[in-house]
């Protein structure tokens, strides 16, 4: 499979969701889809490592049985030959590249876990932000189909810088929210979700923008360039029916 110019049509689509989300595993689920299409693939599930409890949790997943699912974490984990030597790449590795297909398929894992789902040929990318793991994404095609290509590994290590920073910026985010931000402003971004359909991420801009934050800053600290910011200003604006910062903040002290 050749990258083409409608595989980076798809790439950016998924990058655009990747940054559109304010909880983690909103963004892991909101991907799935698209990530299976451009992969070509049928199987998707992401997971977080706790180092502390050395444990695989917080689980998303499609086109996979709930109780597999719970099985994996339950069992297979422990006995999963393949993932601890993909978690130590930190570039989208092909299964089949650690672990040749004609030795995966004498395993217990592969026998009695992944083909219970139909899972044959995977491909995994395990992000990390300096040494800690913050996840990763497995994804898998069916019996039948090609093994995953270097064109696969290079689609998903395009993505992979967009991954880290979305995760970085949304645990940041809740840290912030969690310690430094008042309940007026919760109740405020509330209200402005509920009642005038603001996007995930035009919350997090109009956040920023009650906070103070000029065009610039909110750039910086959200990752993403200035002229998408002021779309999305624009965006909230046009939504909230007013025209300026100060008028977001009168109109908000008036209905709340």
């Amino acid at each position: 499979m050749n990258v083409t110019a409608k595989h980076y049509r798809k790439i950016l689509s998924i990058i655009e969701r990747i940054h559109d989300h304010t909880v983690e595993s909103e963004m892991r689920a909101d991907i799935a889809e698209p990530l299976l299409d451009l992969l070509e693939a049928d199987y998707y599930a992401s997971f977080c490592w706790d180092t502390q409890s050395q444990f695989y949790g917080k689980g998303v997943y499609l086109n996979m049985d709930d109780g597999n699912i719970e099985k994996y974490c339950d069992y297979y984990q422990f006995r999963d030959p393949i993932t601890y030597q993909l978690s130590l790449r930190k570039n989208a590795t092909a299964v089949s590249e650690k672990t040749p297909h004609r030795e995966l398929r004498k395993t217990e894992f592969f026998n009695d876990f992944l083909l219970a789902d139909g899972l044959y040929y995977g491909v995994n990318l395990h992000l990390y932000s300096y040494e800690e793991n913050i996840g990763d994404f497995r994804i898998w095609r069916k019996k039948g189909k090609d093994d995953f290509d270097k064109s696969a590994c290079t689609m998903l290590d395009l993505l992979k810088p967009h991954m880290i920073q979305a995760v970085k910026n949304i645990r940041k985010y809740r840290q912030s929210d969690d310690v430094d931000l008042n309940y007026s402003m919760d109740e405020q971004c509330v209200y402005l979700k509920q009642n005038y359909k603001l996007t995930d991420r035009e919350i997090h801009v109009a956040r920023l923008l009650l906070k103070g934050e000029r065009d610039d800053c909110i750039s910086q600290m959200l990752n993403i360039e200035i002229t998408t910011v002021r779309t999305h200003i624009k965006n909230i604006f046009y939504k909230t029916e007013i025209n300026s910062r100060n008028k977001l903040q009168v109109m908000l002290n008036q209905e709340l």
